[in-house]
């Protein structure tokens, strides 16, 4: 990649691009590919666990990094790079989202601590926003509640400056946010039907759990979560500014431009 100007110390010119980290060959895109496609987004997408390497995140105007079977503590190549990457990226104020592992890590290297959750959370759960949550522009225009589908096993502590935007049970930290553009959510809000199909199929800790039981979770939460789910990761593109604000919180040809209003399940 060519890096001839610089906006910023050190940083060469921010292109509107995202990349896109996979710690899991699994681990598709999912909702977020079709607000790329709608939003005409260019993107680089890199997936660790088949060997590749995660880039200089300078060139990027966004960076995503999705989940994983790692530890944000392993010492392993992979991970002690990524964590430098992901460093990296905040450090010179690059958006940044994390989910499940890409929230934990980024916890790790801002300072907070990640353990062995005492319950783990695998199956659908909801999440709540805390009153910084309610008011950060991430979340704008969402519609409460936020359940999410979780199979995760470690959890976080925050640290100095971290803020806590989401709280659930029995892991109380859901989301987070350090700085004003680096961002952590726990559960997995990106899942289409494919990878729905997939993980239920082939995940040995969902496989635990009632297939048919987790369908029907889908299947009742499905609409509101699409709708949020879609929310968060244009408000994500926005702040990465991939998305303009043109037409208040879905932007013009935004998946996201119907109000909904449920009845909590």
């Amino acid at each position: 990649m060519a890096e001839t100007s610089k906006s910023g110390p050190g940083r060469p010119e921010a292109r509107n691009r995202l990349l896109i980290v996979k710690n899991s060959t699994n681990e598709g895109t999912g909702r977020l590919e079709a607000l790329l496609r709608t939003h005409k987004i260019a993107n680089d997408t890199v997936d660790l666990e088949a060997g590749d390497w995660f880039p200089d995140p300078r060139p990027y105007a966004g960076v995503v990094v999705f989940g994983g079977p790692d530890s944000a503590n392993d010492r392993t190549v992979k991970i002690m790079h990524e964590r430098a990457r992901v460093r990296e990226t905040i450090t010179n104020n690059i958006p940044y989202l994390g989910v499940c592992l890409g929230m934990q890590i980024l916890a790790k290297v801002s300072g907070g601590r990640v353990y062995r959750a005492p319950n783990p959370e695998i199956g659908w759960y909801p999440m709540e926003l805390t009153r910084e949550g309610a008011k950060d522009p991430l979340f704008r225009g969402v519609n409460p509640p936020l359940n999410v589908l979780q199979v995760h096993r470690e959890t976080v502590r925050t640290h100095g400056t971290m803020k806590v935007l989401a709280i659930g049970s029995p892991c109380a930290i859901q989301a987070v946010t350090i700085g004003e553009t680096a961002y952590g959510i726990q559960g997995n809000l990106h899942l289409d039907n494919r990878m729905f199909d997939c993980w239920t199929g082939e995940d040995k800790d969902l496989r635990q759990l009632s297939r048919s039981q987790l369908v029907d979770q889908y299947n009742s939460l499905k609409e509101r979560y699409e709708f949020n789910a879609d929310m968060i990761l244009t408000n994500f593109l926005r702040i990465a500014g991939l998305v303009g604000s043109v037409g208040g919180a879905g932007g013009e040809g935004s998946l996201v431009q119907r109000s909904l209003d449920f009845v909590p399940v």
